[in-house]
Parts: C-alpha cells; sequence; structure tokens
C-alpha cells in the first residue's frame, strides 16, 4: 500500500474529492453563495461534475443538501 493511502485510509485522488466536498457543504449550509460559484471555490471549474460528484458522495445535490441544512 503507499504510503499516502497507509496513513490516510485513502487514495490522493479520493482525499481530495472528500476535501473539497466537506468545504463545499460549509459554504452550502452557512452562505447562499451560488452552487456554481461554490464549486468553483472548492475547485470545481465545471459546476455539473461538482454536482454529480457531491451526489456521488452525500447522496444528495448541492440544492438538496442546502435545503435540508435550512429546515433545521
Amino acid at each position: 500500500m503507499p504510503p499516502f493511502q497507509k496513513d490516510l485510509g485513502d487514495s490522493p485522488v479520493n482525499y481530495l474529492i472528500n476535501r473539497r466536498i466537506e468545504g463545499a457543504k460549509r459554504l452550502l449550509a452557512d452562505s447562499d453563495i451560488p452552487v456554481h460559484e461554490i464549486a468553483a471555490r472548492v475547485g470545481y471549474s465545471n459546476d455539473k461534475y461538482f454536482s454529480m460528484l457531491f451526489k456521488k458522495v452525500t447522496g444528495q445535490t448541492p440544492s438538496a443538501f442546502r435545503d435540508g441544512k435550512r429546515e433545521r
């Protein structure tokens, strides 16, 4: 197992994706910044790709995640 994966339990790519998604979750929960701008802020130039990854990781679209946080 490569050192990075051994130390952090994930591949470098998956680690980066998860870090970016966590940052996006904070921005979605705590701001009214549009999703396309959040995508750019966390490192994705394609907001559709960002939304697809966000849903794959969280099980929700970015908008649904934001709406769920506001209902609480």
